[in-house]
C-alpha cells in the first residue's frame, strides 16, 4: 500500500500500519520517511536517518535545503549532537561536538542582544544555574569586552583597547600615552 488511513484517523505513507497522526516510512538511503516542502526548484526536506545516509553514519534527523545543492542544512544526531553545515558532527573533537557550525570558507556564530543589552556566552558546570560560572559578555551599550571567572569579572578590553585585568579603571594602564603600570 502507498497511503492508508488507520480507524484512528492516523494517515500512513509507506506504510499499512500508521503509529502517529502522519507516518512517513521508507526510503533506501538510509532514512525512515522524509517531508518535502517545494516551491518551483528550491526544496526542502526534513528526514529522520536511521543508518548510514549521504556517506555518513549519524543517525537522528536532518533539516535539508536544496536550491542548487543537496545540502544538510541542519543535522541533531540521536545523541542530541547539533551539526550546522555538517552532518556528522560526532567526528569532531569529542570535548566540543554538541555543537558543531562550520562552513568551507569562513565560519561563525552570531549572538546579539539589544543596543545597550550584553551579549554573553556562559561556561557552567551541569546542573549550576548560579552566578559562578564562566563568562565571555560584550556590553553593546560601552563597546567593552569582559571575562568573568567564578562569577567576577577578572578581566576587561574597553573601547579603547585597554586591557584591564583585575579591575575596571584603566588608570593603571592607558593604551593610548603608554603610560602607567603593566
Amino acid at each position: 500500500e502507498r497511503m492508508r488511513i488507520d480507524s484512528s484517523g492516523n494517515v500512513g505513507i509507506g506504510t499499512s500500519s500508521p503509529v502517529s497522526a502522519l507516518d512517513l516510512s521508507g526510503g533506501a538511503d538510509g532514512t525512515i520517511g522524509t517531508l518535502t516542502l517545494s516551491q518551483g526548484n528550491s526544496t526542502a526536506k526534513v528526514a529522520k536517518v536511521y543508518g548510514t545516509s549521504n556517506g555518513t553514519n549519524e543517525k537522528g534527523i536532518r533539516l535539508n535545503t536544496y536550491h542548487y545543492a543537496d545540502i544538510d542544512a541542519v543535522t541533531i544526531t540521536s545523541d542530541g549532537k547539533v551539526g550546522i553545515g555538517t552532518s556528522s558532527p560526532s567526528t569532531y573533537d569529542s570535548r566540543a561536538n554538541n555543537l558543531v557550525v562550520g562552513d568551507s570558507g569562513d565560519a561563525g556564530i552570531t549572538i546579539f542582544s539589544g543596543t545597550t543589552s550584553v551579549s554573553r556566552l556562559v561556561l557552567a558546570a551541569s546542573g549550576d544555574t548560579g552566578l559562578a560560572n564562566g563568562v565571555i559578555g560584550y556590553d553593546n551599550n560601552n563597546d567593552s569586552l569582559a571575562f568573568e571567572v567564578a562569577g567576577s569579572e577578572a578581566m576587561r578590553i574597553d573601547s579603547s583597547g585597554n586591557l584591564l585585568a583585575g579591575t575596571t579603571d584603566n588608570t593603571l594602564y592607558n593604551n593610548t600615552s603608554g603610560s602607567g603600570i603593566m
